[in-house]
């Protein structure tokens, strides 16, 4: 059988030039790629690509070949040069942290190589560092603030495949596990069986019994770290899924919106509401952390100016409990009483065991905090007076001496 160099090269039976490509030529069309590779003999290439012979189009005549991957698409125009050679020294880099040293990371970077790159399993330099534990690697990557939100094809990140193969050794600090944890990777992310990273800790080491013992007590002090409490702060859909009105979630709020919620500005209105209506809103709040958590909730005005016993918003219930990965409902309530335009903003936070230990907590109390407007307004009548500015306590300011 040819080796995959040579079969790339490989003209077709009418005289075309293969090209193989790369997976930045990819649309959105994968599923049609691999079903358009029906009874054909594919030749499997570098990097799990496939090449197609199509002998004729819809029309009847002969076509070039193509080249398909299981999850992806590629067109069949050739991508310039400098795209190729970028992609090969980024292949080398994924190589290169499988197996190589800092020094041999260092020279690839510095030739350009990208380190975000996936290969077609979708698997980065960080992911393949983490899975076989080259430590040396993994910092000198990390160097690099790379994007560790990137996932494999089973929707694993790096956190994941460091955890299943119990990748702790290396130093006193947890290793591979623990430098990722120190960067910044989501501990709170599943994969596509609905697994955290805690879930796989050290499973491919289970038919080595000695082994995965030995790692799973190196791993214990780790187990604090690797948990968390969390919830949805991000996906808007999700957190207004019970409303009346399945379009409530908006890009963007124009002038008549009501009971709408808009991404850009990142506010709820409920608009005009007549004096005396009572309106209310449901929120979704859902625990996507890996323990139990208790949620604190409230609503304030939005301007210190404002009087706080004559808003018209408030929110019940106050406080919520959740199991892990269960989810409850609050409501935003507005009672329609003095004219005027109102904004509030709702806030749903985990509550902490303890002060936070540093910045890392505290960035993490920040992603663990949902925060957005909500809007109404009542028509004022003619005569009705400009509500009264809330009273700002605190001490007289201290007159100035004479010279």
């Amino acid at each position: 059988m040819p080796s995959p160099r040579s079969v790339s090269r490989e003209r077709s039976s009418f005289g075309g030039e293969g090209r193989p490509l790369s997976s930045a030529s990819m649309t959105s069309l994968g599923t049609m790629a691999w079903s358009m590779v029906g009874d054909e003999a594919p030749r499997r290439l570098e990097g799990g690509w496939l090449r197609v012979d199509q002998p004729f189009d819809l029309t009847g005549r002969p076509t070039t070949p193509y080249y398909a991957h299981p999850q992806r698409l590629v067109s069949q125009f050739e991508e310039p040069a400098e795209v190729l050679s970028k992609r090969k020294i980024s292949m080398e880099l994924v190589r290169a942290a499988k197996a190589g040293s800092a020094a041999e990371i260092d020279k690839l970077l510095s030739e350009g190589a990208d380190a975000n790159f996936v290969d077609p399993m979708g698997v980065s330099p960080v992911m393949k560092a983490a899975q076989i534990g080259n430590l040396d690697a993994l910092n000198r990557l990390l160097e690099e603030t790379p994007d560790l939100t990137l996932v494999n094809e089973d929707g694993r990140n790096a956190l994941h495949l460091a955890l299943y193969w119990g990748q702790c050794l290396g130093d006193d600090q947890g290793g591979c596990v623990g430098a990722l944890v120190r960067a910044g990777c989501a501990r709170n992310h599943l994969d596509h069986n609905g697994e955290f990273p805690v879930d796989l800790m050290c499973r491919a080491l289970v038919p080595q019994p000695k082994v995965h013992t030995k790692r799973m007590k190196l791993l214990a002090p780790l187990r604090a770290s690797l948990n968390c409490r969390a919830i949805n702060t991000s996906d808007f859909d999700e957190i207004f899924d019970d409303s009346e009105d399945p379009f409530v979630v908006q890009e963007k709020l124009d002038a008549q919106a009501a009971s709408v919620f808009g991404l850009k500005e990142r506010a709820y209105t409920f608009g005009v509401v007549e004096k005396g209506e009572e309106r209310r809103q449901r929120i979704k709040i859902s625990n996507t952390g890996t323990l139990p958590c208790v949620v604190s909730l409230t609503i304030a005005p939005q301007s210190e100016d404002v009087d706080e016993e004559s808003f018209p918003l408030s929110i019940e219930p106050k406080s919520l409990s959740l199991q892990q990965r269960a989810f409850d409902y609050v409501e935003v309530i507005l009672k329609a009483g003095a004219g005027g335009k109102f904004t509030g903003v709702f806030t749903a936070s985990v509550q902490a065991e303890g002060a936070p230990a540093g910045a890392a907590e505290e960035a993490a109390a920040e992603r663990e905090r949902l925060a957005f407007q909500v809007r109404a307004e009542v028509p004022r009548d003619p005569d009705e007076p400009e509500p009264a500015p809330a009273k700002k306590g605190g001490k007289k300011p201290a007159k100035k001496k004479k010279k």
